[in-house]
């Protein structure tokens, strides 16, 4: 006998309903062979099968390698396939979007939101979620679905374990009548085909190691179904559950949602509070005991079941209290008939084929010729063709034959030109129906220099795959909400984690037991938002602040530590306290004695002292505008003044010593001339010296 779920669970009681191993096996079995032999799921595997190949380069098969080889044409494989998957696996690291969560009450649910972010980040970092989920993404574009697995285990030192595991797509088996990407609509999904030793296996079940190690003795365990096509990722006989020879099993583990009557009490005021008491009967009893009326309530309920052949292992209700799969789907789309495919459609195999085809066929027409001779006229035709073939060959023909009667080479250059037209033709429809971008490839056009017009370009190419990263947000999004149920179910104790995104700095998180009871409580306030991720905690802070400070410091840091406080920043704590440091006035100088003689001060000096001293602007000014100068500076003037008479009055002795050579040389100057010039000479000496001694003395006076 089997319980559908079990009576305590997680220190929860549930009402268990027994029914028997034949019959769980029977439902378990039907789904089984249902998601296998399906329609939906049969053409998936084929085509997914051959999008993998494709990708991979292996696209021609055996019966055309041989052809092609009895022709002598080359084998020409130009995969077109592979760099637009790099080239989608390049724009999905760059975008780095991840789900997270925000008050939606703020600032009073703040805390609750980082806590929970925190946490995942954690799990997150732990399990490596992101190269996991790269191996799921490329799966979803190449052959239209990825898996991804969020559960929980238990660790070596007994603690649960949350993590985040890929999974194959040809281990999955869904509901073929599902459509939904979150899985609401799945009545039920099957993870089979990984063979496991017997021994790890009675490892994992002790209870069932009897029933195990008759499934060994077994030799034929099969459905009833055919087996299914073999590939390079499953067994050839993928319906065979005992490998006797190594000693392996293949159980099949069945998720599937059940509707189950349970027992409410309603209250006198209509109001129904579920019950945990064991056994419908006795939940009755107890209701009309305590004074309310017993009604019966359906509910749906997540049960998991793993078997092997005829052997039960395990069945159960789900232990997970979110209800849900614990796994997330990430799809690239469906045709009409629900059938997933991904960027690798057939319609992308078909140009593939063509291109490959074109491009040989080109090559063999180019390098080949044809001849039309008569019969018996060359000695060995085998030879001939051969040398033929050679650019350099010598064709001999037989005696007495002329070469324009009997021997003709025709080139085949029309029909090789012809098929790099076609060939140049594929070459454009494989861009245009894979909506492949020579900007995101590399390639910028010609035209287009400026790199403003480029990453115009390279936006345009990356909005051709809008739809898909939508898709792969809302998977985000679901996995998100299964592993913070996760974290609400299985983190119940006090926690220290550390958080290891800031290459310098180690984030240490301490959570409590209360603060997780409080996340439980509080969950219904959280709401569920898109951000960017980044890979450090600086590049986070450098991309936000970079963006919104320079709107905000205009108006003082006040505000800049406001608008810090409202954003998601992990480390905006120490950021605030930057800030609050920047806004603080500067620190007062030290009080210091000077002993100056103000007018032997230059006019400069003046100034800057009397703004260091805190004199009135008017003052200053007047100062700069006004100034007299200094002692020092009119002692500088009379310098200069008595210098430059001196090399005037020396201009002038040369004057009159070269007139009085002249007057010796021409006898023609006369004694008048010579006294009035030095006449003049002697008042204008008398003059400046006047002027010079009335200058200084205003001077004095105006200092004094």
């Amino acid at each position: 006998m089997a319980y559908i779920d079990n009576a305590v669970e997680n220190g929860t009681v549930r009402t268990p309903e027994k029914e028997s191993d034949e019959d769980i096996l029977a439902r378990l079995n039907n789904y089984v062979r249902e998601a296998i032999a399906h329609r939906v799921n049969a053409e998936w595997r084929e085509y997914a099968i051959a999008a993998f190949r494709y990708e991979e380069g292996d696209q021609i098969d055996a019966v055309v390698r041989r052809e092609l080889e009895l022709r002598g044409q080359p084998i020409v494989i130009e995969n077109r396939l592979r760099p637009k998957r790099k080239q989608f696996m390049g724009t999905y690291e760059r975008l780095r979007l991840k789900a997270a969560f925000t008050g939606r009450n703020i600032p009073m649910d703040e805390a609750e939101a980082a806590a929970l972010n925190d946490l995942n980040r954690y799990v997150d970092q732990e399990s490596e979620f992101f190269n996991e989920e790269a191996e799921a993404v490329k799966d979803m574009f190449i052959a239209g679905m990825g898996w991804l697995e969020r559960a929980q285990r238990q660790g070596n030192d007994g603690k649960p374990r949350l993590f985040t595991r890929y999974v194959d797509p040809f281990e999955m088996f869904a509901d073929p009548f599902g459509r939904r990407q979150d899985l609401e609509d799945y009545r039920y999904l099957i993870r089979g085909g990984r063979w496991i030793d017997l021994d790890v296996a009675i490892a994992n079940w002790p209870d069932k190691e009897s029933e195990l190690l008759d499934c060994i003795g077994m030799t034929e365990t099969r459905t009833g179904l055919n087996s299914l096509p073999e590939t390079p990722w499953t067994s050839e006989n993928e319906m065979l559950y005992v490998d006797a020879q190594r000693s392996r099993i293949r159980p099949w583990e069945v998720w599937y949602r059940r509707k189950v009557a349970r027992q409410v009490a309603v209250t006198k005021d209509g109001t129904k509070v579920s019950v945990q008491i064991i056994g419908e009967k006795r939940a009755k009893e107890a209701i009309r005991a305590a004074g309310f009326t017993p009604e019966e309530q359906i509910v749906e309920v997540m049960c998991v079941g793993i078997f092997c052949g005829m052997t039960l292992i395990h069945h159960d209700v789900s232990p997970y209290e979110h209800g849900d799969y614990p796994f997330v789907q990430y799809l690239y789309d469906r045709d009409k008939t629900g059938v997933p495919f991904g960027w690798v459609s057939r319609d992308i195999m078909t140009l593939q084929d063509a291109h490959n085809k074109r491009h040989s066929k080109a090559m063999h027409l180019l390098n080949t010729r044809q001849v039309i001779m008569t019969e018996n006229a060359v000695r060995d035709t085998e030879e001939t063709v051969e040398q033929v073939a050679k650019p350099d060959g010598v064709i001999i023909l037989e005696q007495g034959r002329k070469i324009e009667d009997v021997f003709q080479i025709k080139e085949n250059t029309e029909l090789g030109q012809g098929q790099l037209a076609m060939y140049s033709h594929v070459r454009q429809a494989f861009e245009d129906a894979g909506q492949i971008s020579q900007v995101a490839q590399g390639q910028a056009p010609g035209e287009v220099r400026s790199d403003r017009g480029l990453q115009r370009l390279e936006a345009n190419a990356t909005a051709l795959d809008a739809d898909v990263f939508r898709h792969i947000k809302a998977a985000r999004r679901k996995g998100l909400l299964i592993q913070t149920s996760n974290i609400q179910q299985f983190f119940t104790d006090d926690m220290i984690v550390q958080i290891t995104d800031d290459p310098n700095t180690v984030k240490v998180v301490n959570i409590s037991r209360g603060d997780l009871s409080r996340l439980r409580r509080f969950f219904v306030n959280l709401v569920l938002i898109e951000e960017n991720d980044y890979a450090t905690s600086r590049q986070q802070q450098l991309d936000m602040l970079s963006q919104t400070l320079p709107q905000v410091l205009q108006f003082g840091p006040g505000w800049a530590s406001l608008l810090i406080s409202m954003t998601d920043l992990r480390d905006k704590e120490s950021l605030m306290q930057q800030v609050a440091s920047m806004a603080q006035p500067p620190q007062p100088e030290p009080r210091m004695s000077v002993s100056v003689n103000w007018a032997d001060l230059p006019i400069a000096e003046r100034i800057m002292w009397a703004v260091k001293l805190g004199f009135p602007q008017e003052l200053i000014q007047l100062i700069q505008q006004g100034a007299v100068p200094s002692r020092t500076e009119l002692s500088v003037q009379n310098d200069q003044a008595k210098q430059q008479s001196k090399e005037r009055m020396e201009e002038r002795r040369l004057d009159l010593k070269s007139l009085e050579l002249e007057a010796k040389d021409s006898h023609v100057v006369s004694q008048r001339r010579l006294d009035a010039l030095t006449s003049a000479a002697q008042e204008e000496t008398k003059r400046q010296v006047a002027n010079m001694q009335s200058a200084m003395t205003r001077g004095a006076q105006d200092v004094e």
